[in-house]
């Protein structure tokens, strides 16, 4: 049952390193690099087309941005103002200059022409010499190549750019002398220029109309599917939802926060000891053994999965809600009334057992009963860790917590937070929709609504692929820029 790891660290972003400084193993005919690895000198007398002195960055222009940018100041323009800035692939001379060869693009200030694959150039801008500053820029999500001059941005170069590119500096006259700039602050405002892409691209998905119903579809399909019962049931009636699939919604009083373990433990160490939970509006609330028999009488429409889903709705709301307010005992036995496979050895439900088993040692260890803690661990924990082996260095740093005197102001405090609840109860919900389906334990549900974000990341790669990079798409940006 692939499910998440207990107490798992949110993954964070990762980005390609950029290119930092010049390539000094390789270098092209009569340049001297400085220290710096920044500044460039050429001291050869520049007579023919093969001893250029080309030199690169140390890397490739990184694939997963909208926008790279680069600056390059002429210090001394030399003899004859033979500079060229642009872009090369891996393979390019450095004995040439940058748009000579195959798959190399550039910039030359003694001509302000453009070259691409070929030694002869096309119109392009202004020349270049002596105290400019000259920036490269790729739009990696156009394909597009663009120059600046003194900050100021000069008309698209070259288009349909593709390949793995390095920033590329050719020299080639006397005492010709540049400084690289790759990590900033800039004479061009790159950073405005990127915001403005930004602002077009929201624009342009602001124009894409949504069907209001698909919304509403969507949201339902995901608190159904995560065991929200009560919010869905909120959600229908403020939204004019289905009202009639669902009981009207019901809150379960606050589940005890601690937890008595009789010495008589069940078969899976821990006591049933939960109680009744009664509702003050009048009437009792629906329990999950209710629900649970709804699978069977014949109550709910026969209509597939869906079906199933909504009858399971009510256990799972308990199981998580009795999760999330500590009892775990209570959660256990909830399961154990209604879908007792789940708790079954060998049943395919190990990793739901283990969260729920650490859970509970969690919640000793939250309410002082050290003692306890320690006999359920040399139970009941050393039983599980047989069945899920790969969760080994999980299960040592939880019970690593009864080292510490104050285990809040511990390393392994997150395990105390509400995230961990969160986790557990998400894990716990996600076994019973499983069990309630009849499906493999090894298939992991998804809502209607994380498939479509699957749907979009997928897209999102094969278009970076197709496009030769740009952008990725992080959800985090989407939900923090409404």
């Amino acid at each position: 049952m692939s499910f998440m790891m207990l107490g798992g660290a949110d993954p964070g972003k990762s980005f390609e390193a950029e290119p930092s400084c010049l390539n000094t193993t390789a270098t092209g005919h009569g340049v001297e690099i400085g220290r710096d690895k920044l500044s460039v000198r050429y001291l050869a007398d520049g007579r023919h087309s093969n001893d250029v002195g080309s030199v690169m960055a140390n890397r490739p222009v990184p694939r997963s941005r909208c926008i790279y940018y680069y600056e390059v100041q002429v210090v001394e323009q030399g003899d004859a103002g033979r500079i060229a800035v642009g872009f090369a692939d891996a393979r390019f001379k450095l004995t040439r200059q940058p748009g000579w060869e195959a798959n190399s693009y550039g910039y030359h200030g003694d001509d302000g022409q453009k070259y691409s694959s070929s030694g002869k150039g096309e119109e392009y801008g202004p020349m270049f010499g002596t105290g400019d500053v000259i920036g490269a820029g790729i739009h990696l999500s156009r394909k597009e190549i663009f120059f600046t001059k003194n900050g100021v941005k000069l008309k698209t170069a070259f288009r349909n750019v593709r390949g793995v590119l390095y920033p590329v500096i050719g020299l080639h006259s006397k005492n010709e002398s540049v400084r690289v700039n790759f990590q900033g602050p800039f004479r061009f405002d790159i950073e405005g220029m990127i915001l403005d892409e930004k602002a077009l691209q929201r624009q342009a998905l602001q124009r894409i109309a949504v069907d209001p119903g698909d919304v509403q579809a969507l949201v339902r399909g995901f608190l159904s599917h995560c065991g929200y019962a009560a919010t869905l049931a909120a959600f229908d009636a403020a939204a004019g939802g289905p009202g009639d699939s669902f009981p009207p919604p019901v809150y379960p009083p606050q589940g005890p926060t601690g937890m008595e373990v009789e010495s008589g433990p069940s078969q899976d160490g821990i006591a049933s000891t939960a109680g009744n939970m009664d509702v003050e509006q009048g009437g009792a609330m629906p329990t999950a053994m209710d629900a649970a028999q709804g699978l069977s009488n014949g109550d709910a429409e026969s209509n597939g999965t869906k079906d199933r889903d909504n009858d399971a709705l009510l256990l799972r709301h308990e199981v998580r809600n009795l999760i999330i307010n500590g009892n775990v005992v209570g959660a256990i036995q909830r399961i154990r009334d209604t879908f007792p496979q789940v708790l079954e050895a060998g049943s395919g439900f190990e990793v739901v057992q283990f969260h729920l088993y650490c859970q509970h040692y969690i919640e000793l260890l939250r309410q002082g009963h050290v003692s306890q803690a320690v006999s359920y661990a040399q139970t009941t924990l050393a039983e599980i860790r047989k069945a899920v082996p790969m969760l080994e260095d999980a299960l040592q740093e939880v019970v690593a917590l009864i080292a510490y005197e104050d285990p809040q102001a511990s390393p392994l405090s997150h395990y105390l937070g509400p995230h961990q609840r969160e986790r557990v109860a998400d894990v716990a919900n996600l076994g019973l929709l499983i069990n309630a389906r009849g499906e493999s334990s090894s298939v992991v549900p998804k809502s209607a609504l994380e498939r479509c974000l699957q749907q979009v990341v997928v897209v999102n790669r094969q278009l970076l692929e197709i496009n030769g990079g740009g952008v990725p798409l992080l959800l985090s940006d989407i939900l923090t820029n409404e």
